[in-house]
């Protein structure tokens, strides 16, 4: 629908949105999984009483 609106640029913008979400979302997920072992297992096993 994008490219039939805006022609071939509409068709980039959609891709490009689809890569800045898949981007966003593989940020948030690596920062959660950098928190849970900083916090749950360093903090507790590796380095107790800071």
């Amino acid at each position: 629908m994008a490219e039939r609106l805006l022609g071939d640029l509409g068709s980039v913008l959609i891709l490009t949105l689809i890569a800045m979400t898949l981007m966003s979302t593989g940020s948030g997920e690596v920062m959660a999984v950098s928190s849970i072992i900083v916090y749950d297992i360093y903090q507790i096993y590796v380095y107790p009483f800071r």
